[in-house]
Protein backbone atom coordinates (compact mmCIF):
# COMPACT_ATOMS: atom_id res chain seq x y z
CA UNK A 1 0.00 0.00 0.00
CA UNK A 2 1.06 3.56 -0.33
CA UNK A 3 0.19 6.53 -0.08
CA UNK A 4 -0.89 9.21 -2.88
CA UNK A 5 -0.41 12.81 -2.98
CA UNK A 6 -2.05 15.41 -5.62
CA UNK A 7 -0.16 17.61 -6.38
CA UNK A 8 -2.53 20.96 -7.46
CA UNK A 9 -2.65 23.98 -5.91
CA UNK A 10 -6.18 24.83 -4.14
CA UNK A 11 -7.30 28.18 -2.27
CA UNK A 12 -10.67 29.29 -1.54
CA UNK A 13 -11.89 32.30 -3.79
CA UNK A 14 -9.00 32.01 -6.52
CA UNK A 15 -10.33 31.18 -9.85
CA UNK A 16 -7.12 31.62 -11.97
CA UNK A 17 -5.23 28.96 -11.17
CA UNK A 18 -2.03 28.09 -9.57
CA UNK A 19 0.14 31.26 -9.02
CA UNK A 20 2.67 31.77 -11.73
CA UNK A 21 5.77 34.20 -12.38
CA UNK A 22 3.63 34.49 -15.44
CA UNK A 23 1.16 36.05 -14.02
CA UNK A 24 3.84 38.87 -13.20
CA UNK A 25 5.34 38.77 -10.10
CA UNK A 26 8.59 37.20 -10.46
CA UNK A 27 9.08 36.28 -6.64
CA UNK A 28 6.59 33.21 -7.33
CA UNK A 29 7.82 30.25 -8.29
CA UNK A 30 6.98 27.53 -11.26
CA UNK A 31 5.24 25.13 -9.45
CA UNK A 32 7.57 22.08 -10.64
CA UNK A 33 9.81 24.27 -8.68
CA UNK A 34 7.64 24.45 -5.65
CA UNK A 35 6.91 21.23 -5.62
CA UNK A 36 10.81 20.30 -6.54
CA UNK A 37 11.36 22.35 -3.13
CA UNK A 38 8.88 19.86 -1.12
CA UNK A 39 10.19 16.01 -2.36
CA UNK A 40 12.28 15.29 0.54
CA UNK A 41 9.93 16.27 3.24
CA UNK A 42 6.89 14.64 1.58
CA UNK A 43 9.03 11.38 1.02
CA UNK A 44 9.82 11.91 4.89
CA UNK A 45 6.01 12.66 5.24
CA UNK A 46 5.39 8.75 3.46
CA UNK A 47 4.17 10.00 0.22
CA UNK A 48 4.83 7.46 -2.02
CA UNK A 49 3.40 9.17 -5.47
CA UNK A 50 2.73 12.36 -6.49
CA UNK A 51 -0.11 12.75 -9.11
CA UNK A 52 1.24 15.71 -11.55
CA UNK A 53 -1.26 18.31 -13.61
CA UNK A 54 -1.39 17.78 -17.81
CA UNK A 55 1.78 18.82 -18.46
CA UNK A 56 0.87 19.92 -22.11
CA UNK A 57 1.36 22.93 -23.66
CA UNK A 58 -2.58 24.14 -23.61
CA UNK A 59 -4.75 26.50 -26.00
CA UNK A 60 -4.66 29.42 -23.61
CA UNK A 61 -1.02 29.49 -23.01
CA UNK A 62 0.16 31.14 -19.77
CA UNK A 63 -3.26 30.70 -17.97
CA UNK A 64 -3.89 27.18 -19.10
CA UNK A 65 -4.34 24.61 -16.38
CA UNK A 66 -3.59 22.05 -19.18
CA UNK A 67 -6.94 20.71 -19.36
CA UNK A 68 -7.71 22.20 -23.05
CA UNK A 69 -4.07 20.79 -24.43
CA UNK A 70 -2.84 22.23 -28.05
CA UNK A 71 0.56 20.42 -28.65
CA UNK A 72 1.24 16.38 -27.23
CA UNK A 73 5.22 17.27 -27.73
CA UNK A 74 5.14 20.63 -25.67
CA UNK A 75 6.07 20.39 -22.27
CA UNK A 76 7.25 24.00 -21.91
CA UNK A 77 9.85 24.04 -24.92
CA UNK A 78 8.57 25.96 -27.30
CA UNK A 79 7.48 29.54 -28.16
CA UNK A 80 3.45 28.74 -29.01
CA UNK A 81 0.23 30.16 -27.71
CA UNK A 82 2.48 33.12 -26.55
CA UNK A 83 4.63 31.62 -24.17
CA UNK A 84 7.47 28.98 -24.00
CA UNK A 85 6.57 27.69 -20.08
CA UNK A 86 3.39 26.73 -18.94
CA UNK A 87 1.79 27.83 -16.61
CA UNK A 88 3.51 25.51 -14.54
CA UNK A 89 7.34 25.97 -15.56
CA UNK A 90 9.54 25.08 -18.06
CA UNK A 91 10.46 21.13 -19.64
CA UNK A 92 13.61 21.55 -17.83
CA UNK A 93 11.99 22.42 -14.21
CA UNK A 94 9.30 20.03 -15.16
CA UNK A 95 11.48 17.13 -15.85
CA UNK A 96 14.50 18.20 -12.51
CA UNK A 97 10.84 18.31 -10.36
CA UNK A 98 10.15 14.49 -11.66
CA UNK A 99 13.77 12.93 -11.05
CA UNK A 100 13.40 14.59 -7.88
CA UNK A 101 10.10 13.29 -6.96
CA UNK A 102 11.99 9.48 -7.94
CA UNK A 103 14.89 10.41 -5.82
CA UNK A 104 13.34 10.99 -2.61
CA UNK A 105 11.16 7.13 -3.28
CA UNK A 106 8.42 9.08 -4.97
CA UNK A 107 6.34 7.37 -8.01
CA UNK A 108 5.60 10.12 -10.72
CA UNK A 109 1.98 9.98 -12.14
CA UNK A 110 0.70 12.13 -14.91
CA UNK A 111 -2.66 13.35 -15.81
CA UNK A 112 -3.30 12.44 -19.38
CA UNK A 113 -5.97 14.11 -21.38
CA UNK A 114 -7.00 12.20 -24.16
CA UNK A 115 -10.48 13.06 -25.03
CA UNK A 116 -9.44 16.23 -26.19
CA UNK A 117 -7.39 19.18 -27.90
CA UNK A 118 -7.99 22.62 -28.29
CA UNK A 119 -6.29 25.45 -30.10
CA UNK A 120 -6.56 24.82 -33.58
CA UNK A 121 -7.09 27.32 -36.80
CA UNK A 122 -11.23 27.29 -36.13
CA UNK A 123 -11.57 24.17 -38.72
CA UNK A 124 -9.54 21.58 -36.72
CA UNK A 125 -6.02 21.58 -38.34
CA UNK A 126 -3.28 21.84 -35.10
CA UNK A 127 0.07 22.40 -36.74
CA UNK A 128 2.96 22.93 -34.47
CA UNK A 129 6.81 24.32 -34.06
CA UNK A 130 9.86 21.87 -34.48
CA UNK A 131 12.30 21.11 -31.70
CA UNK A 132 14.00 24.10 -32.75
CA UNK A 133 10.68 26.47 -32.70
CA UNK A 134 11.64 28.92 -29.87
CA UNK A 135 13.48 30.78 -32.99
CA UNK A 136 10.80 29.68 -35.14
CA UNK A 137 13.11 28.30 -37.89
CA UNK A 138 10.13 26.12 -38.81
CA UNK A 139 6.85 26.73 -37.77
CA UNK A 140 5.38 23.70 -39.09
CA UNK A 141 7.95 21.32 -38.43
CA UNK A 142 5.94 19.54 -34.79
CA UNK A 143 5.42 16.28 -34.34
CA UNK A 144 1.30 14.92 -34.97
CA UNK A 145 0.38 17.60 -36.69
CA UNK A 146 -3.89 16.87 -37.11
CA UNK A 147 -6.41 17.98 -39.42
CA UNK A 148 -10.36 17.15 -39.16
CA UNK A 149 -9.98 13.32 -39.79
CA UNK A 150 -8.60 12.71 -36.31
CA UNK A 151 -11.55 14.11 -34.82
CA UNK A 152 -15.41 13.51 -34.48
CA UNK A 153 -17.87 13.98 -35.80
CA UNK A 154 -15.56 14.48 -39.28
CA UNK A 155 -15.40 10.42 -38.76
CA UNK A 156 -17.99 7.81 -37.54
CA UNK A 157 -17.97 7.41 -33.48
CA UNK A 158 -15.11 5.54 -32.22
CA UNK A 159 -16.70 2.10 -30.44
CA UNK A 160 -16.82 2.09 -26.56
CA UNK A 161 -17.39 5.61 -26.40
CA UNK A 162 -20.19 6.39 -23.08
CA UNK A 163 -20.79 9.74 -24.18
CA UNK A 164 -18.47 12.65 -25.09
CA UNK A 165 -20.82 15.51 -23.79
CA UNK A 166 -18.07 16.85 -21.33
CA UNK A 167 -15.92 17.09 -24.81
CA UNK A 168 -13.59 20.86 -23.63
CA UNK A 169 -12.25 21.02 -27.45
CA UNK A 170 -12.01 19.19 -30.45
CA UNK A 171 -12.74 15.79 -29.70
CA UNK A 172 -10.26 13.27 -30.59
CA UNK A 173 -11.47 9.64 -32.48
CA UNK A 174 -8.51 7.56 -32.11
CA UNK A 175 -9.71 4.35 -33.36
CA UNK A 176 -11.59 5.55 -36.49
CA UNK A 177 -9.11 8.83 -37.23
CA UNK A 178 -6.39 9.34 -38.60
CA UNK A 179 -4.71 8.31 -42.41
CA UNK A 180 -4.58 5.37 -42.86
CA UNK A 181 -7.59 4.80 -39.97
CA UNK A 182 -6.53 4.73 -36.83
CA UNK A 183 -3.23 6.52 -37.49
CA UNK A 184 -4.47 9.15 -34.63
CA UNK A 185 -4.37 6.14 -31.96
CA UNK A 186 -1.25 5.39 -32.68
CA UNK A 187 0.33 8.84 -32.77
CA UNK A 188 -1.59 9.41 -29.15
CA UNK A 189 0.01 6.27 -28.16
CA UNK A 190 3.78 6.97 -29.19
CA UNK A 191 3.39 10.96 -28.18
CA UNK A 192 2.34 9.01 -24.35
CA UNK A 193 5.77 6.99 -24.46
CA UNK A 194 6.91 10.01 -24.95
CA UNK A 195 6.05 11.40 -22.40
CA UNK A 196 6.61 8.70 -20.19
CA UNK A 197 10.02 8.11 -20.81
CA UNK A 198 10.56 11.83 -20.62
CA UNK A 199 9.17 11.83 -17.02
CA UNK A 200 9.81 8.35 -16.21
CA UNK A 201 6.03 7.87 -15.42
CA UNK A 202 5.19 5.47 -12.90
CA UNK A 203 1.14 5.49 -13.36
CA UNK A 204 -1.70 7.75 -15.09
CA UNK A 205 -4.62 9.47 -13.89
CA UNK A 206 -6.59 9.21 -17.68
CA UNK A 207 -9.10 12.53 -17.76
CA UNK A 208 -12.83 12.32 -18.72
CA UNK A 209 -12.65 8.33 -19.81
CA UNK A 210 -16.64 8.54 -20.12
CA UNK A 211 -15.88 10.25 -23.64
CA UNK A 212 -12.49 8.03 -24.91
CA UNK A 213 -13.18 4.93 -26.55
CA UNK A 214 -12.55 1.86 -23.90
CA UNK A 215 -10.78 0.16 -26.90
CA UNK A 216 -8.12 3.09 -27.33
CA UNK A 217 -8.08 3.23 -23.19
CA UNK A 218 -6.96 -0.79 -23.73
CA UNK A 219 -4.42 -0.22 -26.10
CA UNK A 220 -2.57 2.48 -24.21
CA UNK A 221 -2.16 1.03 -21.47
CA UNK A 222 -0.77 -2.26 -22.76
CA UNK A 223 1.21 -0.33 -25.61
CA UNK A 224 5.16 0.39 -24.68
CA UNK A 225 6.69 2.00 -21.74
CA UNK A 226 2.71 2.51 -20.36
CA UNK A 227 2.54 -1.19 -20.09
CA UNK A 228 1.83 -2.51 -16.51
CA UNK A 229 1.59 1.18 -14.53
CA UNK A 230 -0.70 2.10 -12.64
CA UNK A 231 -3.46 4.01 -13.89
CA UNK A 232 -6.81 5.25 -12.81
CA UNK A 233 -9.98 7.40 -14.89
CA UNK A 234 -12.11 9.88 -14.28
CA UNK A 235 -15.74 8.90 -15.24
CA UNK A 236 -17.94 11.84 -14.12
CA UNK A 237 -21.41 12.26 -15.57
CA UNK A 238 -22.18 15.39 -14.41
CA UNK A 239 -24.86 14.21 -11.62
CA UNK A 240 -23.98 15.22 -8.67
CA UNK A 241 -27.11 13.11 -7.15
CA UNK A 242 -26.63 9.72 -6.46
CA UNK A 243 -29.59 7.28 -8.73
CA UNK A 244 -30.13 5.99 -5.22
CA UNK A 245 -30.64 8.94 -3.41
CA UNK A 246 -32.82 10.44 -6.34
CA UNK A 247 -36.50 11.34 -4.65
Amino acid sequence: MGVLLQGFFFAPGRVQGVPSPLDGDKTVPFWWDHLAQQAQALGTSGFTAIWMPPPLKGASGSFSSGYDPFDDYDIGARDQKGTVPTRYGSRETLQRCAATMSANGIDVYADLVENQRDGDDGKFNFEYKDAFGVSGVNPKGGRFSKSAVDFHPHVPEDPGVFSDQFSFGCDLAPITGGIPKGKCGEQLIDSADWLTRALDLKGYRLDNTKGVSTVFVTELLHAKSMANKFAVGEFADGNIRSPDLAG
